[in-house]
């Protein structure tokens, strides 16, 4: 048994480490607009979700890739990032507030096992079909779901820096999945 739960570390701490270096890719990714640095870990078989609201509603668009030079509208404003803080490994929701249109924590979160992708399909008008899917179905076992929000507040009259994104253990890699871009209205 004590075997077991040191295996069960190690493999914790080089899920850390993976995780880790994605994170800091992704998101550097985004900051400089290198789609090539994100696509390494988007998987060609799955792509990647953007979810996002419109007129109140949760909206879902599934790219097979992040290409910077395509018309993004107003999901472009989630790549304005700075990612100045270290990562801190726990619960991810750095909190949002609406009303205010701030975070209450600023910081870069990251959650192992976590929900967000089912709590996310729960929020859909739709959402037999949407579990069908194969991105959803792929992140309905949160064990090998990671919940990322990047919290920053914006010294400037942007709405909102940061954002939150999905990664999934696939083939035993982790990649991106998800972005959240719901706390941008279309409207």
């Amino acid at each position: 048994m004590v075997c077991s739960l040191s295996f069960f570390k190690a493999q914790t701490e080089r899920d850390k480490n993976e995780v880790s270096a994605a994170v800091t890719d992704i998101l550097k990714g985004f900051q400089t607009k290198d789609g090539e640095m994100i696509n390494k870990y988007v998987d060609q078989t799955y792509g990647v979700g953007v979810l996002f609201k419109s007129g109140g509603d949760l909206g879902f668009v599934l790219n097979e890739d992040i290409d910077f030079s395509m018309p993004l509208g107003y999901i472009q404003k989630t790549w304005n990032i700075r990612n100045q803080f270290p990562i801190q490994f726990g619960d991810a929701n750095g909190g949002y507030d609406t009303k205010n249109k701030r975070w209450i924590k600023e910081g870069l979160f990251v959650q192992f096992n976590s929900n967000a992708v089912n709590d996310y399909v729960n929020h859909f008008l739709d959402r037999e079909s949407l579990k069908d899917q194969p991105v959803f179905k792929i992140n309905s076992d949160s064990n090998n779901v990671v919940f990322v929000t990047l919290a920053e507040n914006s010294k400037e009259k942007a709405p909102i820096n940061g954002f939150r994104f999905v990664m999934t253990k696939i083939g035993g890699k982790w990649l991106l999945t998800f972005i959240d871009v719901t706390e941008y209205n279309a409207d």
